[in-house]
């Protein structure tokens, strides 16, 4: 069994494996911005179904063995969805920058910019990455 496993891994490019990456922290953010956001005002609803789709499209893929497109679908969703975190957000930011009501960024605000961040950075980066050695 090791040696099945073992051959699959060997046929995979990096590629393959920031694609698996940008999968799983897909995932991951839709469930902490949900949980961070989902009662306030500053959440974008379409931003979190665009991490949804980006976690179900890229897992058909990889079942059905055309991660060839995982890259485009990740990087089209993954900038939609920042797109759209910043227009939920951005009154949120506002209040905090001009000192209105809240003096400082919250935890849940930095945790949810880093993931997006590191999301749309491993969707760019995922682009001129090869998906497999062959």
């Amino acid at each position: 069994m090791l040696e099945k496993l073992k051959e699959g891994y060997e046929k995979r490019a990096i590629g393959y494996f920031f694609s698996a990456a940008i999968t799983v922290v897909a995932l991951v953010l839709a469930i902490v911005y949900a949980s961070s956001y989902g009662a306030s005002a500053y959440i974008s609803w379409i931003a979190f179904i665009a991490l949804v789709v980006v976690f179900l499209t890229n897992g058909a893929l990889f079942l059905l063995g055309k991660n060839e497109w995982s890259p485009l679908v990740s990087i089209v969703l993954v900038t939609l969805a920042v797109c759209f975190f910043i227009a939920g957000i951005y009154h949120y930011v506002s209040i905090v920058l001009v000192g209105i009501d809240i003096q400082t960024f919250s935890f849940a605000f930095i945790t949810n910019a880093v993931l997006f961040v590191l999301l749309l950075a491993l969707s760019a980066a995922n682009i001129f990455l090869s998906q497999s050695k062959e």
